[in-house]
């Protein structure tokens, strides 16, 4: 029937969804290879596209699902197939539902740790320093920084290697 049809829908979505979340966590972007560099990132923004709409045929699937086994009772009451599939469609949508509550709770978080404007100008000017060789007042820059931006602590293995850097040109 109908609604059957929307549940396997909803559910080859799912099985989508977590495929594609599998190779999100295995797309990595590294290396000196611009070009591949660049491939990955496009890569990756296409499985971030792919996984948005299969997330919105999902939640649509099982919406329309619930409705058509809400049609079925209604035209069959006795139905206790439909009754029971309608209950876990219902199920499915309110733990969907609490996912993706908790994934906007996630992403306020990231928000939240993601580094100040003063930050990123201070990480602009250690950087400024790195580049002319400058390792050791660009260190001092960043921990100076970091007791009044707090959100520098993102950032502490870049210093963790610039004091490596700073430690082995004392050493010379």
């Amino acid at each position: 029937n109908l609604a059957n049809g929307w549940t396997t829908i909803a559910l080859e979505a799912d099985s989508g969804i977590a495929r594609c979340d599998k190779e999100l966590e295995a797309t990595l972007i590294e290396g000196d290879d611009i070009a591949q560099k660049l491939r990955m990132a496009v890569a990756r923004d296409s499985l971030v596209r792919v996984r948005q709409r299969l997330d919105h045929l999902e939640d649509s699937a099982l919406l329309q699902g619930a409705t058509a086994y809400k049609e079925a009772l209604r035209l069959s009451p006795s139905d206790e197939d439909a009754r029971y599939n309608l209950a876990l469609v219902q199920q499915r949508i309110a733990k969907r539902r609490k996912e993706a509550e908790q994934r906007e709770k996630d992403r306020q978080k990231d928000e939240d740790k993601a580094l100040s404007e003063k930050a990123l100008l201070l990480i602009k000017k250690a950087d400024e320093l790195v580049d002319l060789y400058k390792f050791t007042e660009a260190l001092k820059v960043l921990q100076d920084g970091l007791k009044a931006e707090p959100t520098l602590r993102q950032k502490q293995d870049y210093m963790n290697k610039l004091d490596v850097v700073t430690k082995a040109a004392k050493a010379q």
